[in-house]
């Protein structure tokens, strides 16, 4: 089924980021952040600046803002891992409405894909949790080691899913919350929605295409006038 976004723009189908747009994971990531950077003998940045390692792949927030050589990020990378699995993940949940709107984009014949930085076995486990991992044709995510995972490698992992299948990635649209969602969409020269109840701020979502403050209203802007849905609160 091919679909039309305001402007006559064709959607036959939806990529979506993880953090930030399905699922509410701040409280988790940060305080892993911080968990790891002080077994790591890092200092810990403000509350302000840590919030802004949300979305980029770890290992480069680590090469960024620490003194961390490779093997200490690969040790950092480690323990993230450890102590998200056994506390961070149990501290997300869906957005409210996320689950439903998903399901209904599905129920009316849009192809979904993820296209996170989220490495795959956290990814996939974490939508099972919620039962999502069923409706998404194609998994863009971050290699279990995160050696592999800029939003850009995930958008490509995507598109080469749906190409193997023989299902046309022409017409996607890349939904996310922080600038690198856009940026990878544009580079791949796919439209973007910016959803802005994620962690990214007005400057990131100046750069997609459009911009939804709800649920609701991005079913409006994938479904147009085919947009019949009931969210549950």
């Amino acid at each position: 089924m091919a679909l039309f976004l305001p402007g006559g723009i064709k959607t036959s189908g939806v990529l979506l980021d993880l953090d930030g747009t399905i699922l509410d994971s701040q409280e988790g990531i940060l305080a892993t952040f911080r968990h790891t950077l002080a077994e790591m003998g890092c200092g810990i940045p403000d509350s302000h600046e840590l919030f802004g390692w949300i979305g980029p792949p770890f290992p480069e927030s680590l090469r960024n803002w620490t003194d961390l050589d490779d093997s200490g990020i690969a040790r950092a990378v480690a323990t993230y891992r450890d102590y998200y699995t056994k506390v961070g993940e149990s501290m997300s949940a869906p957005f409210p409405g996320m689950v439903d709107a998903i399901h209904t984009m599905r129920r009316s014949g849009l192809t979904l894909g993820l296209a996170t930085s989220k490495p795959r076995s956290q990814a996939l486990r974490m939508l099972d949790q919620i039962g999502l991992l069923h409706v998404f044709t194609a998994k863009g995510c971050a290699s279990d080691d995160e050696k592999r995972g800029t939003k850009s490698e995930v958008v490509d992992d995507a598109l080469s899913e749906l190409a193997e299948q023989q299902i046309p990635t022409s017409g996607l649209v890349m939904v996310g919350d922080r600038i690198h969602d856009f940026e990878a969409a544009t580079e791949h020269d796919l439209t973007s929605i910016a959803v802005t109840w994620g962690y990214g701020n007005a400057s990131e979502w100046a750069h997609a295409t459009s911009m939804v403050s709800t649920p609701e209203e991005l079913l409006s802007v994938v479904l147009g006038d085919e947009a019949v849905f009931e969210l549950t609160p």
